[in-house]
């Protein structure tokens, strides 16, 4: 959904008002940061794209057509693409750590749960942990979703409700019953 509030950030900053950038950032950086920390799960990495999307955002800000789609699912796919980048050149060492250090048992406690979601995202195929990410985490419609990953509606479906099914039953193994979608 295309803002007016963010139409008028981008005119301010492509009329040399960089400043105005500074407001797009404050309006997408949590919900990026948080997309980007999902995709890596490494909090580390994810500041350093973070960082970079962020960057690539406002030089590439001329090439943003506001007839192809919002300006949040523009920034998304930079921060998608900026993410899978990283993991493939990461790829070696992606899981080497996973079954050395298994995941507490959360008691609870949001970051011990953050954590564990994040340990279980690292295991779900690349391309239903983005489409789950880019869907439940930066919070975009399956539409927006399927334009990002150049491919049908349907198909995006399908992997969001995959990767739902193998994150809730890889909860559930190691927290129990307790764990309620």
């Amino acid at each position: 959904m295309q803002t007016k509030s963010d139409l008028e950030s981008i005119r301010r900053v492509l009329a040399g008002d960089r400043e105005a950038f500074a407001d797009l950032v404050e309006r997408y950086q949590q919900r990026v940061v948080a997309t980007i920390r999902r995709l890596l799960a490494d909090p580390h990495a994810s500041e350093d794209v973070a960082q970079d999307v962020f960057l690539a955002a406002f030089r590439k800000l001329a090439s943003f057509d506001p007839q192809r789609g919002s300006f949040g699912s523009w920034l998304f796919s930079i921060a998608r693409n900026r993410s899978l980048n990283s993991l493939r050149q990461r790829r070696p060492d992606l899981h080497a750590h996973l079954d050395q250090h298994p995941a507490p048992i959360p008691n609870g406690q949001p970051d011990e749960l953050r954590q564990l979601l994040d340990r279980q995202l690292l295991r779900l195929p690349v391309a239903q942990k983005s489409a789950w990410v880019l869907r439940h985490i930066a919070e975009l419609s399956y539409a927006e979703v399927a334009r990002l990953e150049g491919v049908p509606e349907a198909t995006v479906r399908s992997r969001v409700s995959r990767a739902g099914e193998r994150l809730r039953s890889a909860l559930r193994s190691r927290i129990g019953e307790h764990y309620e979608t």
